[in-house]
């Protein structure tokens, strides 16, 4: 690879041995220019002197991968010095990146922990064979190795079905998540009663958690979640059919500053649940109750004392609601935006009047 610089000085010249240059020279031929030999360090290609903006540029490119950003970041010791030290790159491109993108469970082994330490959030793709309690331990022990205070504070999971109970003690062990505000589970169904006693153990700060079908978590863990994370102010359990009247009232009496919450297809719980919200929570804007068969027009003169603080409602699926109900509950609920119900003999399209239109939706 050295032969043609070889022949080339110090100054740039070029230096010839009388060769075929100089022949047609003497014989009156064209003069051939040889032009100064490139620096020795690019012709070799030594990536370390490319320039700062190009290699921003680059970074620019890899944006939705930050995969291939991670590999980028392990060229070289400048490239990587770059990755981790170039505001532009960690302020907005880094920071872009992994806050938009889902990520592959291996993909979070080749970003570097100095970046993911500044990032706030980190969505993990679901995949049954891929994702699995390993993430959850590698983040929670990399972070909290990582010299600058973790910045992560929502952490999707959801669909990754591998994921158990031992790896949320695993996130919890590491200590780089303690400040997390944003977790989603949602369909890890091997996660159970023991899981949610982590999740209120080492997640102190939780304000939105959606456990929507995990099915294995029942009364015990929601009354576990709810004692360790009193600041919940969203919570979503849809289709978790073990939880019944008594998680409900512990969510209610621990989590005074709930706003929303998600329990439809949760079968088993009834109208005695929701007074224990309405007596508790008092800046509940937006339930969720669809698939309740329990439910009775009481569950809706219960909810009108929530006034104009409440502003969406979903009871679709509950047989047993009226229509008159439902009326009183718009004169009451004045500030209401949305009330979605289950056409039958009972409810019909003459409540829309009530709503206002845009706001009553049948199905």
């Amino acid at each position: 690879g050295g032969g043609a610089d070889d022949d080339h000085g110090a100054d740039g010249e070029h230096h010839s041995d009388g060769g075929a240059d100089e022949s047609d020279n003497d014989g009156g031929g064209a003069v051939v220019a040889v032009a100064p030999a490139p620096p020795k360090a690019l012709t070799f290609g030594r990536w370390r002197f490319l320039p700062t903006p190009a290699f921003r540029r680059i970074m620019h490119y890899l944006r939705d991968s930050p995969q291939s950003m991670g590999y980028v970041s392990r060229i070289c010791r400048e490239w990587r010095r770059l990755a981790l030290e170039d505001p532009v790159l960690v302020q907005t491109v880094w920071r872009d990146a992994l806050e938009k993108a889902r990520m592959w469970d291996e993909a979070l082994h080749y970003i570097p922990v100095e970046l993911l330490s500044v990032t706030r959030t980190v969505a993990v793709l679901p995949s049954s064979s891929l994702t699995s309690d390993r993430s959850l331990q590698w983040l929670g022990t990399r972070l909290g190795e990582s010299e600058t205070p973790p910045q992560l504070r929502d952490l999707n999971m959801a669909v990754c079905r591998s994921i158990t109970d031992r790896g949320l003690k695993q996130l919890g062990d590491g200590g780089g998540a303690a400040r997390l505000e944003r977790f989603t589970l949602n369909s890890c169904q091997h996660l159970t009663d023991l899981g949610c006693t982590y999740l209120g153990a080492y997640f102190a700060h939780l304000k939105f958690v959606d456990l929507s079908d995990c099915t294995l978590i029942g009364d015990k863990g929601v009354a576990e979640l709810a004692n360790g994370c009193m600041e919940l102010a969203d919570f979503r359990a849809a289709g978790c059919i073990r939880i019944t009247n008594k998680g409900v009232k512990a969510l209610a009496a621990s989590c005074l500053q709930l706003q929303h919450i998600d329990i439809r297809r949760c079968a088993e719980v009834s109208d005695g649940a929701l007074t224990a919200l309405v007596v508790s929570c008092e800046e509940l804007k937006d339930i969720e109750l669809g698939g309740l068969p329990k439910l009775t027009d009481a569950a809706l003169e219960t909810l009108s004392s929530l006034g104009t603080t409440l502003l969406r409602l979903d009871v679709t699926g509950c047989p047993n609601l009226t229509e008159a109900a439902l009326a009183r509950l718009a004169k009451k609920c004045t500030r209401l935006q949305r009330v979605a119900a289950s056409r039958s003999e009972f409810v019909t399209t003459a409540v829309t009047l009530k709503f206002g239109s845009g706001v009553f939706q049948l199905r």
